[in-house]
């Protein structure tokens, strides 16, 4: 099971990130495409892009994986996505 912003405790939120970015971190972190992240969240491809280099910005790094291993790190994601990180 995979978690969005709707149900982590903001208190882990340190990077300030939006209920959007994280659902659109999380999708990423599922695999999916910045196309399928789009259609997931309701947003254009150019938004969920807007989205991404928000998040590269706010959590100082620059990859979606940096991304997505710091998100865990700071549970801001649960450790399902980490399966398809090694996968």
């Amino acid at each position: 099971m995979f978690y969005s912003a709707h149900n982590m405790k903001s208190s882990n939120n340190s990077f300030n990130l939006t209920r959007k970015e994280i659902d659109i971190l999380t999708s990423l972190a599922q695999g999916k495409s910045y196309k399928m992240a789009a259609e997931d969240c309701g947003v254009s491809i150019n938004t969920v892009r807007e989205h991404i280099r928000s998040i590269y910005r706010k959590m100082k790094v620059h990859s979606i994986t940096e991304a997505i291993l710091l998100a865990l790190k700071h549970q801001l994601l649960q450790l399902p996505v980490l399966v398809y990180l090694i996968a």
